[in-house]
């Protein structure tokens, strides 16, 4: 009821927004938004809907039919609690649910094998690079300046600079250059960046380039831009490294 609720309640801001006509006297109408603020205001509702189809990672949907549907909600008569309302539509918005979770498991199968394939080419070219090296986990890496001191330990604390990208080139998470650093145990995130980051001392920059199973997964992290099996890259500067006593 959750999903079918939001349709609605987005059918109805564009019901608000779409009304060319004011009622009321000129002195009522004077108080509605104006033309300009019902046209921002229509972007960003626009906006804000663009980022809840990216977080379910939609991917590339009908608009069309969207039309049709947010059209079809908007001249419909009654409230999804009337017997008769959803007789009123292409498909009933009482089968929200079970027709968007067909479509999220399917294309969740579609992306993970895609990024499968995608996988095993880029790690087939990535084997290629200068200097690379790789873990007997399936971790590649490469270590562009070596640090001092010993080997830095799963219960450390890391104070580092980094750059997470796709495995396209997209950055998807990133500290700011001048900004501070980001800190935490190296125990606690993702096994890819503890395999190789364990084989470096503070001072150390490096790139890791991650497989999916040392990242995260099948599961991914939609709402960071991560697909399920998707590998990732890093480029890592460790700033300074508190040693567990």
């Amino acid at each position: 009821m959750k999903k079918i609720t939001l349709f609605v309640a987005i059918a109805a801001l564009f019901a608000a927004s779409c009304s060319n006509s004011l009622e009321g006297s000129k002195e009522t109408q004077a108080l509605a938004p104006s033309a300009a603020l019902t046209d921002s205001t229509s972007y960003l509702v626009g906006v804000n809907f663009a980022g809840f189809l990216q977080n379910y990672d939609f991917g590339k949907l009908n608009f069309s039919e969207m039309e049709k549907g947010i059209n079809d909600a908007l001249n419909a008569k009654g409230t999804p609690r009337d017997a008769e309302f959803a007789k009123q539509f292409k498909i009933s918005p009482e089968l929200m649910n079970d027709v968007l979770g067909k479509f999220l498991e399917k294309r969740k199968a579609y992306v993970s094998a895609l990024n499968t394939e995608k996988e095993k080419a880029f790690f087939e070219n990535i084997a290629n690079t200068p200097n690379v090296q790789k873990t007997e986990e399936g971790l590649y890496y490469v270590v562009n300046s070596a640090g001092e001191g010993a080997n830095i330990a799963l219960n450390d604390t890391l104070y580092v600079h980094y750059t997470g990208k796709l495995m396209d080139g997209t950055t998807f998470d990133s500290t700011e250059a001048d900004g501070p650093s980001a800190n935490f145990v190296l125990s606690n995130v993702i096994k890819g960046w503890q395999i190789g980051l364990t084989n470096v001392a503070a001072g150390a920059d490096v790139t890791l380039y991650i497989p999916s199973n040392l990242a995260y997964g099948e599961n991914g992290q939609p709402r960071a831009g991560i697909g399920p099996n998707a590998p990732l890259v890093f480029d890592v500067k460790i700033d300074s490294v508190k040693f567990a006593k």
